[in-house]
């Protein structure tokens, strides 16, 4: 199942607003770079991962120990986005910007649990996936003139930090918030709802950790992300976001801008071939293909900022449910499967260590997924490596 990954930036985009660049053609080359970026977080790209974690299990029956989990996908992808339609804007003039995506995704997902360790997140999956994806990115803007310039002038008259640190660091980038004002003012004036929505065909194999037990899914499925334009309802209405909104993140280094998505959604329908899951097939009519949907909503926000670095909880749901299941299989407990999963991130660097896109991390889960038989209920706590940084760190020394 494929949970969006995190973004926690309003999307709106502003042409001429990029006050490091002076003239207008590099301006707009760069805004097409930061576009296809932001389409790819909000079209769930993310680095390929390890989290290597120790696993603590409420049940005295079940083993404590180390578990990795693992996160890989490629894509080959057709993404539409016009140039035309920077260059085409007149001062003060906005457009709605959007793009399509289509292409195909390979994917491999999973964990693997060591020396008799209880997996609590036994389910491993790797396929291939079709998708047709939108994505609304909110406005296009265009500058005007006067605060442009006053922006770019503002940016190349600051003094680079004197030193490499995050305090250093955190005092310069105030200082270029403030020489880009007038920009967040049209952020602000200009906000708009900001959405991603796709169809994905997906064959894959489902299985436990070292893929003794298997079965083969073919599906179709959707995800659904929103954004809600800044200060409107449906952003006051967030109410999972209260906690941080008004309590943590205004106590640690508030973020004026940071506006939570609302939780994604994810559905699937599918059939599913049971054929080499050897627990079900011990029972009367376990062997059949049968049909299933099943749903994920997750939920992302920033909790604090902490050293100019972002601390992230996130918390998720899934269900699996077989569609008219035989009552062999209602009486095993295996037609429905229900799973949770709560975790608090801080970035690596709050603990000295300067590798970009590595976290700490704390984890509960609760649940059981397609090849347990049981519910478990595990408290993990981790670190979450990103493998081009680490290898890259790896190769200069």
């Amino acid at each position: 199942m494929k949970t969006l990954t995190r973004v926690s930036t309003q999307v709106t985009l502003l042409v001429a607003a990029l006050p490091m660049l002076a003239n207008a053609s590099p301006i707009e080359d760069r805004l097409m770079e930061m576009i296809e970026q932001r389409s790819n977080e909000w079209l769930a790209e993310k680095l390929p991962y390890l989290k290597i974690n120790y696993a603590n299990n409420d049940d005295e029956a079940q083993k404590d120990g180390w578990i990795v989990d693992y996160d890989w996908s490629r894509s080959k992808s057709t993404v539409d986005i016009s140039s035309t339609q920077l260059t085409e804007l007149e001062e003060g003039e906005t457009k709605k910007f959007r793009m399509i995506d289509s292409g195909f995704t390979a994917h491999a997902k999973g964990s693997y649990a060591y020396n008799d360790t209880t997996n609590s997140n036994d389910l491993s999956s790797a396929g291939l996936a079709f998708h047709l994806r939108v994505v609304d990115q909110g406005l296009l803007i265009k500058m005007n003139e006067e605060d442009r310039v006053h922006s770019v002038n503002c940016i190349n008259d600051l003094e680079l930090p004197q030193q490499d640190t995050p305090q250093a660091e955190a005092a310069y980038n105030a200082k270029s918030y403030e020489c880009s004002a007038a920009y967040f003012q049209l952020l602000e004036e200009h906000s708009t709802h900001t959405y991603a929505y796709d169809l994905q065909f997906d064959y894959q194999v489902e299985a436990n950790q070292n893929y003794t037990e298997h079965q083969e899914v073919l599906s179709v499925g959707t995800t659904l992300v929103f954004e809600p334009a800044i200060d409107s309802a449906w952003q006051t209405a967030n109410i999972l976001d209260y906690p941080f909104r008004y309590i943590t993140r205004p106590l640690f280094s508030h973020d004026a801008n940071y506006n939570a998505k609302w939780p994604s959604l994810h559905v699937a329908y599918g059939n599913v071939d049971p054929s080499s899951n050897s627990v079900r097939n011990a029972l009367p009519e376990g062997n059949e293909s049968y049909k299933r949907w099943n749903a994920e909503i997750a939920f992302q926000t920033t909790v604090a900022r902490i050293a100019n670095h972002s601390v992230i909880f996130e918390t998720s749901y899934r269900v699996y449910q077989e569609v008219s299941a035989p009552d062999s299989i209602k009486a095993a407990g295996l037609d429905k499967f229900t799973y949770s999963a709560t975790s608090l991130f801080a970035p690596a660097s709050l603990f000295g260590v300067e590798l970009e896109d590595h976290e700490v991390y704390l984890t509960y889960v609760h649940g059981k997924l397609p090849f347990d038989v049981s519910t478990k209920e595990t408290l993990m706590i981790g670190w979450k490596f990103n493998f081009n940084d680490l290898l890259g760190a790896l190769m200069e020394e």
